[in-house]
C-alpha cells in the first residue's frame, strides 16, 4: 500500500504506540493479525480517498481529459469473435436462437443467472438495436477510474434511432450487480459512472470520436431487484 518502506515503518510505529496507550502489549500481540489487517484498510481507504480528491482535482483543472477512445488509441467493438467448439448458444425461452445480439453466436456460459435473465429480457425489446456482452480483459471495454484496477461494464447496447431504421440514437453502458453487492465497489462503480455522465454532457461527442457524431451515451449499475423495471424505463414500456 505504501511504496516507500521508510514511510510505511514509521506509520505502522505511530499506529502501535496508539494501540499500546489504550491496551497492554499481550493483547496486542495475541491480535495482531486482525491488528494488521485493521491498519490495512485503514490506509486503503485513505489511498482512495486521496487519489479520488487528486483525480476530480486534475479534471477540474483539465489536467486530466475525459475521452473515449476507440480504435488504436484504446477500444474498438470487434469485428468478428472466437468461439469454442462444444460451446452452447444463448437461446430465449421459447427455445430460440436470439435475434438482437451484435453476433451471430453468443455462449451461455458467459453469464450468470441474473446476467442471463438481463440479456433475454433485453433480447426480447423492439425498440432496441442491439446489444454485446462484456467481459473482463485487455480485448474488452474498460473505464479507468482513480483505483488501478478498471472496471468492465457487463453490457453495452443501443436503442433503435427514431429517423433511421438501422441507426442508433444512444448507446447504454450498463454493469449489473446482485442487492447484496451494494458495497464500497459497487459505490465506486456508481460514482465514476455518474462522471463519465457528468463529463459527457459537457463535451460534444463528435470531439471525442467521429462515429459517435450526434450520438448520446449514457452509464448505469443497476442491481437485481431494479433491472427489469430500469430496463422498461430506457425502452418507455
Amino acid at each position: 500500500i505504501i511504496p516507500n518502506p521508510w514511510l510505511a515503518y514509521e506509520i505502522s510505529q505511530k499506529a502501535m504506540k496508539m494501540f499500546l496507550d489504550k491496551y497492554d502489549k499481550e493483547v496486542i500481540t495475541n491480535n495482531i493479525v486482525f491488528v494488521i489487517e485493521e491498519v490495512r484498510k485503514c490506509l486503503e481507504d485513505e489511498k482512495d480517498r486521496l487519489a479520488e480528491q487528486i483525480f476530480r482535482d486534475l479534471i477540474e483543472k483539465k489536467i486530466l481529459w475525459f475521452f473515449l477512445l476507440s480504435g488504436k488509441a484504446g477500444y474498438k467493438l470487434p469485428s468478428s469473435i472466437r468461439v469454442k467448439n462444444n460451446a452452447r448458444m444463448l437461446i430465449r425461452n421459447d427455445n430460440t436462437p436470439v435475434q438482437q445480439y451484435l453476433f451471430d453466436f453468443v455462449a451461455e456460459d458467459e453469464f450468470n443467472s441474473m446476467e442471463k435473465s438481463i440479456a433475454l429480457y433485453l433480447d426480447e425489446q423492439e425498440k432496441l438495436l442491439w446489444w454485446y456482452r462484456n467481459l473482463v480483459g485487455n480485448d474488452y471495454y474498460s473505464l479507468q477510474g482513480w483505483k488501478k484496477q478498471k472496471i468492465y461494464p457487463d453490457f453495452i447496447f443501443t436503442d433503435g434511432s427514431k429517423k433511421k431504421s438501422k441507426d442508433y440514437s444512444k448507446v447504454y453502458v450498463i454493469e449489473t450487480k446482485g442487492v447484496h453487492l451494494k458495497n464500497e465497489d459497487t459505490e465506486y462503480k456508481r460514482n465514476i459512472f455518474n462522471l463519465c455522465n457528468k463529463l459527457g454532457e459537457k463535451k460534444d461527442w463528435r470531439e471525442l470520436g467521429l462515429e459517435f457524431s450526434g450520438k448520446k451515451f449514457e452509464f448505469k449499475v443497476i442491481f437485481a431487484d431494479e433491472w427489469q423495471n430500469m430496463i422498461n424505463k430506457i425502452f418507455r414500456l
